[in-house]
Formats: C-alpha cells, structure tokens, sequence
C-alpha cells in the first residue's frame, strides 16, 4: 500500500518521483480504478463568467484604455513535462481550429529560447518578445498574421527578466498585453517545456493550462512532474492569497496516439496518479493520432490543419477546440469583469 503524501509539504519523497510512477506506468494492474473521462471535473460548479462570440465588436478596445475597462480572453496555457511531444505543433493548429470556431485566436510564443512557433507557420518575423521587454519595439509592431486565421506574437527571450524591468517598460507591455486581451477571444500560450518559473506563471495566469503528453513513458512520467507543479504552486498560492481566484482548469492532451484504446489507456493512467497523489481532477481533452500528415506539414512550414485539413490529425484538432471551447463556456453573452492575461502574468512573475 502506497504510503500517504503529505501535500503541505514544499518537497516530496524520492518514491513520490519517478520510481513509483515509472512502476505504474509499467503496470497497469497496480493502478487503483481510475474514474471514467468526464466532460468537465466535478468542482466547476462554480461558472466561468463568458462573453458572446457570435457578434464581432464593433468598439474594439484602445490600447490605452484602463484594464478595467476591457474585458479579457480566455487564456489556454499549453505545457509539457519534456520536449519532443509535439507541443509547438498543437499550439499552432489549436489556434487555427479556434479562427475557424469564429473566435479571434492569438497564439503567444512564450517558449524562451527555443521559440519556433513562427518557424511552423513559415513566417520571417520582424521582432520578438525579448525586444519588447528591451523597448525597441511594442507588440502591435512584432504581432503578425499566421495562416489558418489566428495572430501570432513571437516569443525569444525575454520574459525571465520581467520582474526586473523599469515601470516605464512594464506599462508599455502591459498596455500591449491588454490590447491583445481587448481584441481577442482567445489567446493560448505556448510555454516552454518543463517546470520552470514561467512555464508555472503562465500555467497560474491561465483560464485551462492543457498538458501535452505522449503515450511513450519518458512523456508520462515527465506529465506527470508537471502536474505536480502545477498543482504545489496552485496549493501555495490559496495559502498565500486571501482572495483567490478559481483555480485554472487542467486538462490532458494525449498526442501522436496509434488508436483511441492506447490514447484512453494512458489518460486512464494520468488521470489515476493524479487523483491518487495529486488530488488533481484532470479533464479530458482529447487526443490527436500519429498521422504522417503533421510531420510532412512540418517540412513544409504550414499548419498541418491548413495543408492537410482532412486528415485524421486536423479532425481531431477541431474536436479538441470545440471542447476546449464548450469548457471555457464560449457561447453566451456576460459583461463580468476579471483580470486580464497582462496583470494575471506580472503578477505571477513577480510572486515566483
């Protein structure tokens, strides 16, 4: 019997780690009986405040108008344990899958470093976010148009010197921020893989972080690691903040699935050890099949969804935006206010 995991802890056992979830992986039948996918967890009951996307608005919001004058997108997070899974390439087709929803889609390339979302979509940038932090340029200047519909604000460094910036250059990228917020419906969130600072920023500053796994075990285990810090850093900050806003909804993404058994299994698999040491709800978010058509979109710079739009990958990518967006309730009208992605971010950034 597994010993119990003291979640107030700021550390784990060594048997918390890799040891004893590569040893459930491997064997599926010490695994307790994980609950069936659900639509949704059973702690929303609370509802999301939601906005109408079926007429476009007219008054669009000025960048320089007070945040609490505008209201905000929904943020999508979209993170992984490792690299390798797919991630970049989900982010991109996710975003055209939502323009073709109706909703006006930004993806945010907040992968430092290693940024490469502009490289899929086969567009020579004029700037980045690093030179955004530094003043040379806003984000209207550096936001360009993808193919499939959406908007992309290319990320290279940068953001991990945002606590450190003058108030002058924080409010020029605030002011950037919230003009995204103002102008779109959605605005989903490349991060970097991993467990970093800003990878767990973002993930705290989202609506839905959604975790990308594989069904290999390296994938699994490494998800794993991720939603753990999300869930220590969601745990630290209810203790921290008197006032706390709805925990963000994590969700689990299986990509490069052979069948829909293997992509149930492992869901199973994630969804089990996250209730079970976790105390997370983890929703199901689908998965995309290992379809040859991605890799040969790749090698062609386009989203697979615009190159290859009915093969069995992009199917699946439209099925995950619906959901996603039935989830975040992007169907009726409400002029609730609430934070926007720039002062969630800052926020967090500055806490970590």
């Amino acid at each position: 019997m597994s010993l119990p995991i003291d979640y107030s802890a700021s550390t784990v056992t060594h048997e918390d780690q890799a040891t004893r979830l590569r040893a459930l992986v491997a064997s599926p039948q010490q695994m307790p009986v994980p609950r069936e996918p659900v639509a949704a967890p059973p702690r929303l009951d609370r509802r999301l405040p939601t906005f109408n996307l079926a007429q476009p608005q007219e008054d669009k919001s000025s960048p320089m108008l007070g945040a609490d004058q505008i209201r905000s997108a929904r943020v999508i997070a979209v993170a992984s344990g490792k690299g390798g899974v797919g991630k970049t390439n989900i982010c991109v087709n996710l975003a055209s899958a939502f323009a073709d929803l109706g909703c006006r889609t930004v993806l945010l390339d907040g992968d430092l470093g290693l940024a490469n979302a502009d490289v899929l979509c086969g567009i020579n940038v004029r700037g980045h976010l690093g030179h955004v932090i530094d003043g040379a340029r806003t984000i209207e200047e550096i936001t360009v148009d993808a193919p499939g519909g959406f908007r992309l604000v290319p990320g290279a460094g940068g953001l991990a010197r945002l606590a450190d910036i003058d108030d002058r250059r924080r409010s020029e990228l605030v002011k950037g921020l919230t003009a995204l917020d103002a102008d779109a419906d959605v605005v989903i969130v490349d991060c970097g893989a991993g467990v970093g600072a800003n990878v767990i920023a973002f993930t705290l500053a989202a609506d839905c972080t959604l975790a990308i796994s594989t069904p290999e075990p390296t994938a699994m285990a490494d998800a794993y690691g991720l939603l753990k810090s999300v869930a220590m850093a969601n745990r630290n900050r209810r203790k921290i903040e008197s006032q706390c806003e709805q925990s963000p909804i994590i969700a689990m993404l299986v990509n490069q699935a052979r069948d829909h058994s293997e992509a149930v299994s492992v869901l199973h698999r994630m969804q089990g050890v996250a209730d079970r040491f976790l105390g997370v709800d983890l929703v199901d978010a689908g998965w995309i099949p290992d379809d040859p058509a991605v890799p040969d979109a790749v090698r062609k710079r386009t989203p697979f969804l615009v190159c290859h739009p009915k093969r069995p990958a992009a199917q699946r990518v439209r099925i995950v935006a619906r959901d996603l967006r039935n989830l975040l309730e992007l169907t009726a009208s409400d002029d609730a206010e609430r934070p926007g992605l720039a002062s969630r971010l800052l926020h967090r950034l500055i806490r970590l």
